[in-house]
């Protein structure tokens, strides 16, 4: 009667089967191949994202609000400019529709998004970037409808323009525009309009051709944002964020060492 064992070479494959089934049951959580994906603390902090026009594109020159809000929070989230020189609302829907889902990708949290859009829009009729006010309001509410209902999101209205060079924009009504949607709907408006233009010469002293901020401007737009959000949502005070890596103090007191 012929044996019923199986030859070596099949024990040798069931025994080290058998091993790699206990290697990933019982190795420590810690320990990954080189191929795996980097754990969350490896892919980054989370992320403000800046969307809009050219006051958001301007944002990394100096003394911008990008750069402002880079200083505030680094090592702790990241500032994403998203911000497309002369666009209006009707160019950006589609945009923020394939980069809003492309973001949650790249970031493991999108802690708070910032929408400034509205100067172009409220150009002279027939300039090509004039989006006539109801089709703004319904354009800006599209934006917004975009989103989860639970992504922090910040309204800018435009600021005021130089009444001198751009005589025919009415910037007032658009700005007007983005507050009512924004209590509409229950979202976070930062009036910049209202901020630059209650400073005394800003039209010399915030705007740096007629339309565009300077440093100073966006300094009034950086001090507003920080005092809205700290309000808000005071789970986003840089202090109140966890750093990215230890520092190194806590390294050298072994407090938060690095772990492979």
């Amino acid at each position: 009667m012929p044996s019923l064992k199986p030859p070596p070479r099949i024990l040798l494959l069931i025994t080290l089967s058998f091993l790699a089934i206990l290697a990933i049951l019982f190795l420590p959580s810690s320990w990954a191949p080189a191929s795996a994906s980097p754990s969350e603390r490896d892919a980054g902090p989370g992320a403000i994202v800046l969307f809009g026009d050219s006051l958001t594109e301007y944002g990394w020159r100096e003394g911008g609000l990008a750069q402002r809000l880079g200083d505030r929070y680094v090592r702790k989230l990241d500032i994403v400019n998203r911000g497309f020189s002369g666009y209006n609302t009707a160019w950006a829907l589609p945009v923020l529709q394939r980069l809003y889902p492309a973001l949650q990708h790249t970031h493991p949290s999108i802690e708070l998004l910032t929408i400034w859009i509205g100067a172009n829009d409220a150009a002279a009729h027939p300039e090509p970037q004039h989006v006539p006010l109801p089709d703004f309001t319904r354009n800006l509410r599209s934006l917004l409808a975009l989103l989860p209902p639970t992504q922090r999101v910040l309204l800018l209205t435009p600021p005021p323009c130089s009444p001198k060079k751009y005589p025919d924009r009415d910037a007032a009504a658009y700005a007007a525009a983005v507050r009512e949607v924004g209590q509409a709907r229950g979202v976070g408006v930062l009036d910049v309009f209202g901020a630059v233009s209650g400073v005394q010469g800003w039209e010399d002293g915030l705007l740096l051709d007629g339309l565009h901020l300077n440093a100073e401007g966006y300094k009034v737009v950086f001090d507003l944002m920080v005092g809205e959000m700290e309000g808000r949502w005071p789970e986003l005070r840089p202090e109140a964020l966890p750093s990215f890596f230890p520092t190194w103090n806590e390294i050298v007191d072994h407090s938060a060492p690095i772990e492979p």
